[in-house]
Protein backbone atom coordinates (compact mmCIF):
# COMPACT_ATOMS: atom_id res chain seq x y z
CA UNK A 1 0.00 0.00 0.00
CA UNK A 2 1.33 3.44 -1.11
CA UNK A 3 -0.06 6.69 1.54
CA UNK A 4 0.90 9.40 1.52
CA UNK A 5 0.53 9.28 5.36
CA UNK A 6 2.56 6.99 7.34
CA UNK A 7 0.42 4.31 9.62
CA UNK A 8 1.81 3.55 13.22
CA UNK A 9 2.43 0.09 14.01
CA UNK A 10 -0.56 -1.10 16.42
CA UNK A 11 1.90 -1.99 19.11
CA UNK A 12 3.98 0.98 19.18
CA UNK A 13 1.18 3.22 19.36
CA UNK A 14 -0.56 1.42 22.40
CA UNK A 15 3.17 1.35 23.65
CA UNK A 16 3.15 5.15 23.66
CA UNK A 17 0.04 5.72 24.84
CA UNK A 18 1.29 3.50 28.02
CA UNK A 19 4.44 5.61 28.23
CA UNK A 20 2.34 8.83 27.96
CA UNK A 21 0.22 8.18 31.14
CA UNK A 22 -3.19 8.35 29.39
CA UNK A 23 -5.92 6.53 31.21
CA UNK A 24 -7.29 4.77 28.73
CA UNK A 25 -6.98 4.56 24.51
CA UNK A 26 -9.78 6.91 24.55
CA UNK A 27 -8.17 9.72 25.97
CA UNK A 28 -4.97 9.50 24.06
CA UNK A 29 -6.84 9.11 20.93
CA UNK A 30 -8.60 12.03 21.39
CA UNK A 31 -5.60 14.14 22.33
CA UNK A 32 -4.38 12.85 19.05
CA UNK A 33 -7.02 14.21 17.18
CA UNK A 34 -7.09 17.37 19.34
CA UNK A 35 -3.54 18.46 18.62
CA UNK A 36 -4.44 17.22 14.37
CA UNK A 37 -6.93 20.33 15.16
CA UNK A 38 -4.80 22.14 16.46
CA UNK A 39 -2.35 22.10 13.92
CA UNK A 40 -4.53 23.36 11.36
CA UNK A 41 -5.88 20.01 9.91
CA UNK A 42 -8.28 20.45 7.84
CA UNK A 43 -9.41 16.79 8.19
CA UNK A 44 -9.22 14.35 10.76
CA UNK A 45 -10.25 10.53 10.27
CA UNK A 46 -9.81 8.14 13.00
CA UNK A 47 -10.19 4.15 11.74
CA UNK A 48 -11.16 1.20 13.90
CA UNK A 49 -10.98 -2.23 13.81
CA UNK A 50 -13.22 -4.86 15.93
CA UNK A 51 -12.80 -8.44 16.02
CA UNK A 52 -14.43 -11.23 18.25
CA UNK A 53 -12.25 -13.28 20.42
CA UNK A 54 -12.51 -16.43 22.82
CA UNK A 55 -12.21 -15.36 26.26
CA UNK A 56 -13.04 -17.62 28.82
CA UNK A 57 -15.49 -19.82 26.82
CA UNK A 58 -17.40 -16.47 25.66
CA UNK A 59 -16.53 -13.91 22.74
CA UNK A 60 -16.17 -10.78 23.03
CA UNK A 61 -15.08 -7.86 21.15
CA UNK A 62 -11.18 -6.63 21.29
Amino acid sequence: MNNAHDIVPTHLAVQAMRDNGYKNAAYALAELMDNAIQAGASQVELLCGERKQLVEGRRRSR
